[in-house]
């Protein structure tokens, strides 16, 4: 019984590691899944400590950007991450 809760434990937290991982753009998602199928004691943690601050969570007027492909807020002439001009085209819904 212990070794099945140890199993589904170990299963959640791979699909929560790897759906975080995605989100906060991570460069490795599986190599982070992978360590917490492996050693599970230690990746969990170590990923908890060390994933990045950023989230892909956008705001819904968030606009993104053709050139660097990163979200701005609208409306503005220049890509605040890229600095290219924005078209006029671009913020009209």
């Amino acid at each position: 019984m212990l070794g099945l809760m140890w199993i589904i434990v170990t299963l959640v937290s791979m699909c929560l590691v790897y759906n975080d991982a995605k989100n906060r753009k991570s460069s490795h998602p599986v190599l982070w899944t992978a360590g917490v199928f492996l050693c599970f004691v230690i990746f969990l943690p170590l990923y908890l400590l060390m994933r990045p601050s950023e989230t892909r969570e956008v705001n819904r007027k968030s606009m993104l950007c053709p050139h660097c492909g990163k979200y701005y807020e609208p409306p503005v002439k220049f890509c605040p991450n890229c600095g290219n001009a924005i078209s006029e085209l671009v913020h009209k819904e």
